[in-house]
């Protein structure tokens, strides 16, 4: 065998066993972002519930400011809140007091995706505390989330801080 075909044959081999990584990293680099959200929904998936996400950051989200009159923000007594609203009212606030104690400072936030089997109902409780000022919603992600409004009603309404109506992740 001369030097050359030696020489073509050990390249070919070579080749061999370092393309399919190569080209593996190369993949992994290039749909990184696209991998990372196929992964996160078969997280969610595994955890038995695609429709429900939640985020515990320390954002307040842009929506606290909201341009809502004042007698819509200083509702007197829960007795008026539907059954939703109250629902996620419990939820958001369960969910704050766990993940960041009695530091108000951050916000945990959580939305419900449109295929949800209670979307509908969602979106009404939502928008009735939307209305009231005592939820907003992060402008990235579109999370619901508690108001200082709605922090400082809630501090004010034990049955509804300690209810057992509540969305489970």
């Amino acid at each position: 065998m001369e030097w050359t075909e030696l020489i073509l044959k050990y390249l070919v081999q070579i080749i061999h066993y370092i393309a399919w990584p190569v080209v593996a990293l190369v993949s992994l680099f290039f749909f990184r972002k696209k991998l990372g959200l196929i992964i996160d929904r078969i997280i969610k998936v595994a955890h038995g519930n695609s429709s429900i996400e939640f985020s515990n950051t320390g954002e307040q989200g842009g929506s606290s400011e909201l341009p809502i009159s004042e007698s819509a923000l200083t509702p007197q007594k829960s007795v008026g809140l539907s059954t939703e609203a109250k629902k996620i009212l419990a939820t958001l606030w369960q969910r704050q007091k766990h993940h960041f104690k009695d530091d108000f400072t951050g916000r945990w936030s959580f939305r419900i995706l449109p295929n949800a089997k209670g979307y509908g109902n969602f979106m009404l409780g939502f928008a009735e505390l939307l209305k009231l000022g005592l939820v907003g919603w992060t402008p990235k992600n579109g999370h619901a989330l508690l108001t200082d409004k709605g922090i400082e009603y809630l501090k004010q309404h034990d049955e509804i801080q300690g209810s057992d109506n509540v969305y489970t992740f």
